[in-house]
């Protein structure tokens, strides 16, 4: 089926959706979007090779539905549904369709809190875990499943309670590369210690489920959130990190997990994260994971907001001496024409150096978007 067939056959599906939605039952409050985005892109480095790299031109056509539901003051939900169509002017035998579908929904009282995400995302990209395993010359698939209801329950005027469990299925379409399947399970008690301020006490269990070498995590932590400052808030907790796999010895580390916005003006915030945990690389072997993010926003104008990301990450691989040290940075300049129509420019830079050969990295990303939502 050619791009204009299947585009076509997109619009029409969506809008049999949002028609068949619109004659169900529901309350004032409920909206239905259609949604739409096209961008045009150069990747200088379409496969992150480290030698014969590959430029493209690259272009996305993501026809979408939007579902909001906002029938009253406890309840809300929205849920997402977006085709993309990639398409890729110098390698098209790498042009694919994606699908990506989220939700997200909320209940809140005085005394509970439940919180839902769930979606189904499909990728085709090669990231700094696929560099140096598959031939240069293909894009990696991989289909990520994820589901995390967590509940909050007000206990007494001070003291809450948080139960979540997350499911994360990480499966990959493209042969040399090891499925993931977490299963964690956070629980954390918090304590108001000044208004808008609580500490924590948490505890969570993590299990990693990849072929050959399966893994538990426990991790103890103690930490705060709310407003540490009338301009900063968010959360912090730092604690005691173990992992046991099912094949080789236990592993210990600080962990940290930290989510911090700082309210600089009325019209610019800055952002600021930090991680230290275990993860799984794509061949299903451990790594230690140190991780730093910083965001900054700024509104320049009614119309225009500019945005810039950076982040940098520290991998070690367990059983080997190999360490990456990962960078990555994006700049992004919105106009907001109308309600409906947004116009954006971006830049992209990513960089991996690392100690084992062949795997180190850098690509360049410029590309500029039309989306339009009504």
């Amino acid at each position: 089926m050619n791009r204009f067939l299947r585009l076509s056959l997109t619009l029409i599906i969506l809008t049999l959706f949002s028609t068949a939605y619109a004659v169900l039952p529901y309350r004032e409050g409920s909206e239905v979007f259609i949604t739409g985005t096209g961008s045009a892109g150069y990747n200088d480095n379409v496969f992150l090779a480290h030698t014969a790299k590959k430029n493209s031109f690259v272009f996305d056509e993501i026809p979408g539905l939007e579902i909001d539901d906002n029938t009253n003051a406890d309840t809300k939900g929205m849920l997402t549904s977006k085709e993309d169509f990639v398409q890729y002017a110098s390698v098209s035998h790498q042009n694919t369709e994606l699908n990506h579908t989220d939700f997200n929904g909320e209940y809140s009282d005085d005394k509970l809190l439940l919180d839902l995400d769930a979606g189904f995302n499909q990728f085709a990209q090669n990231t700094r875990e696929t560099v140096g395993v598959v031939p240069n010359g293909v894009i990696v698939r991989n289909d990520v499943t994820n589901a995390t209801p967590n509940g909050e329950w007000t206990l007494s005027e001070k003291t809450k309670l948080g139960l979540g469990f997350n499911y994360n299925d990480d499966h990959y379409k493209t042969p040399g590369f090891t499925s993931l399947t977490v299963y964690e399970v956070p629980a954390n008690v918090y304590y108001e210690v000044a208004p808008k301020l609580s500490a924590s006490a948490g505890y969570r269990y993590r299990y990693s489920q990849v072929i050959g070498n399966n893994s538990t995590d426990n991790y103890f932590n103690v930490g705060g959130r709310g407003e540490f400052t009338p301009k900063l808030h968010g959360t912090v907790n730092v604690g005691y990190l173990q992992r046991d796999p099912s094949h080789g010895s236990k592993q210990a580390e600080v962990g940290l997990e930290s989510n911090l916005e700082y309210d600089f003006s009325e019209k610019t915030t800055f952002r600021l994260g930090a991680s230290n945990d275990f993860s799984n690389a794509s061949t299903g072997g451990s790594e230690k994971v140190l991780s730093i993010t910083g965001e900054a926003t700024s509104k320049l104008s009614e119309q225009f907001t500019a945005d810039l990301a950076v982040s940098y990450s520290h991998i070690r691989y367990a059983g080997s001496t190999r360490t990456d040290d990962y960078v990555e940075g994006t700049g992004t300049l919105s106009y907001l024409y109308n309600k409906y129509l947004t116009f954006s420019g971006s830049y992209t830079y990513r960089n991996n150096s690392s100690t084992l050969a062949g795997v180190q990295f850098g690509n360049n990303v410029v590309a500029a978007s039309v989306t339009v939502r009504f």
